[in-house]
């Protein structure tokens, strides 16, 4: 847990294709993965961030929410959504209860595994739905690009579904879609 934030560092700096990140990215050391995730980028490696809302993050951070969507293109909020995972080149996972972008949390010791193979990552990410978060869609009442997604529906029918968030008459436009 002590090396942890530094090897994936390491690994999406050495990343060749694509960096998929899960994190609520509300910790004291989530900036610290700004500047790797932006010259991986500037490689041409496609780097994903699906985040927790900045309104269910502390108050304190949540101006790093709104650093990663001017900096990075591919950031998808996902409402109610406390992963821990990140996978790179669809072959290297890191995945447990480890806020890798947090400081230890009161000495508390968490663990996080780290898996290699490309099946498994494979495997991973279709259960993440890592394509449909890929190419969200472009919202057709008011054309704005979709980056939301989250719970709606009751009795236990609860989807996932996009929602706009762009401004519309003073109001969000609303447009949702499974």
């Amino acid at each position: 847990e002590h090396y942890l934030p530094e090897e994936v560092h390491r690994q999406i700096d050495q990343a060749a294709e694509r960096v998929w990140l899960w994190s609520p990215w509300t910790g004291r050391r989530s900036a610290e993965f700004v500047p790797h995730l932006l010259d991986a980028a500037d490689r041409g490696v496609r780097v994903h961030v699906v985040a927790l809302s900045p309104g269910e993050a502390d108050p304190q951070l949540r101006s790093r929410h709104e650093e990663l969507g001017r900096v990075l293109p591919n950031v998808i909020i996902l409402h109610m959504d406390h992963q821990e995972l990140i996978v790179v080149d669809r072959k290297l996972i890191f995945m447990g209860s480890t806020a890798v972008s947090a400081d230890a949390q009161g000495g508390r010791h968490e663990v996080m595994a780290v898996l290699q193979g490309a099946d498994i990552a494979g495997r991973l990410l279709r259960h993440e739905r890592a394509d449909v978060l890929a190419h969200p869609p472009v919202c057709p009442q008011c054309g704005s690009p979709v980056r939301e997604a989250a719970l709606r529906g009751g009795d236990g029918r609860e989807r996932w579904h996009w929602v706009c968030r762009a401004a519309r008459d003073d109001r969000d436009c609303g447009w949702t879609d499974p």
